[in-house]
């Protein structure tokens, strides 16, 4: 099992109802690094953008 997954289900709202919002919070933060590293044109692009910097 991968870091991105792992830190899904520690974030998962249903499992963090106490922190609901900073849970939800961070759970989308983490699907959208994954979805960014998953995806090779967005890890181009964001790679791209942060070495022009």
């Amino acid at each position: 099992m991968n870091l991105s997954v792992l830190l899904l289900k520690q974030w998962h709202p249903d499992r963090n109802p106490g922190v609901a919002g900073e849970a939800k919070r961070r759970f989308q933060q983490i699907q959208e690094a994954y979805s960014v590293l998953n995806d090779e044109n967005k890890r181009s692009m964001t790679f791209a953008i942060s070495c022009k910097r």
